[in-house]
């Protein structure tokens, strides 16, 4: 089902939190004829129940805010251990959507990066009987250790009717901080070019 380029089912979604940037490639598959999609089941597995019905309910309704009627697959596969591809090509069929969009992740990069000596200064006031004085006191901060973590994903538009794929994105979350904004950020990279590419309003 949905063969391609794009590896099958399940699909994975893991997003560490938030991209500082999202940086998509996308490669875009010739189909005809090529037509604006009304309706779209949105599918994620993240290692969390939680991130994925964030992820789904996010997108999803980014998607209805630019009347694209989506679905996230969780109303219609509540537990994600039965997120199978018989299971999700029946309920897109079932629920009469034209396309699949599925995101999962193929890496997460850790990095460490060594922050050299700094000389910073500390500024304090302190209260004296002739009132507040400010002082500032010089000191030395480090070297410090700083981890960073980079998220590879990869988005798939799967044709529902023929299972191939019409549209992919490979993207880079860059140095996240919270599940939240990760998702809206990398919502935002791929409905962006989406709708450049014509697949959405």
């Amino acid at each position: 089902m949905f063969a391609g380029n794009f590896p099958p089912w399940p699909v994975i979604l893991y997003v560490v939190a938030t991209g500082v940037k999202c940086i998509p490639q996308i490669k875009k598959f010739e189909i005809s004829p090529k037509k604006r999609l009304d309706k779209i089941l949105v599918v994620g597995k993240p290692i969390m129940e939680k991130n994925r019905n964030d992820f789904e309910k996010y997108f999803s309704g980014r998607l209805n805010s630019r009347k694209t009627d989506a679905v996230p697959s969780y109303k219609v596969i509540p537990e994600m251990k039965n997120l199978s591809r018989d299971n999700i090509k029946e309920a897109a069929v079932k629920m009469s959507a034209e396309a699949v969009l599925a995101t999962r992740v193929v890496g997460v990069d850790k990095k460490s990066v060594l922050i050299p000596q700094q000389m910073k200064v500390q500024i304090d006031d302190i209260a004296t009987p002739g009132g507040m004085v400010m002082t500032m006191s010089p000191f030395i901060e480090g070297p410090n250790v700083k981890n960073y973590t980079n998220v590879r994903l990869e988005t798939g538009l799967f044709e529902t009717k023929t299972e191939k794929m019409i549209w992919s994105a490979s993207s880079k979350i860059i140095a996240p901080d919270s599940v939240d904004e990760a998702i809206k950020d990398f919502s935002k990279a791929i409905l962006m070019q989406l709708r450049i590419d014509g697949y959405v309003r």
